[in-house]
């Protein structure tokens, strides 16, 4: 490579971009989160906020299954608290080069 030329981010997939932004989350930069996020799932994510206003933080997360339907990349990730475990469906989309959150569906509070 020459002096002053940028080697080229290597492309991440949709599972690698998922774990990121949980990581953060539980690491508690989880505010960058709203940069991951489409406008559809900001609206989703309130919902379940506000139906999850009573948890204490979350301890750990995993990622349980992967499904591809067109473009869109669902996960199926089980968020970890204290007293609870809580589901949830996650979809991932790529939007101008980059991994979105899409939707998070949560059965019960935000389907």
């Amino acid at each position: 490579m020459d002096q002053g030329e940028t080697q080229a981010a290597k492309p991440i997939g949709a599972a690698e971009a998922l774990q990121t932004m949980l990581n953060d989350m539980l690491n508690g930069t989880g505010l960058t989160i709203f940069q991951d996020l489409t406008s559809e799932a900001y609206v989703d994510l309130l919902h379940i906020l506000r139906g999850l206003s009573d948890f204490p933080p979350m301890e750990d997360f995993s990622v349980e299954g992967h499904e591809v339907v067109g473009e869109d990349h669902r996960f199926f990730v089980r968020f970890q608290f204290p007293e609870k475990d809580i589901d949830a469906v996650t979809t991932l989309r790529q939007v101008r080069s980059s991994w979105k959150i899409a939707s998070i569906k949560v059965p019960g509070i935000r389907e």
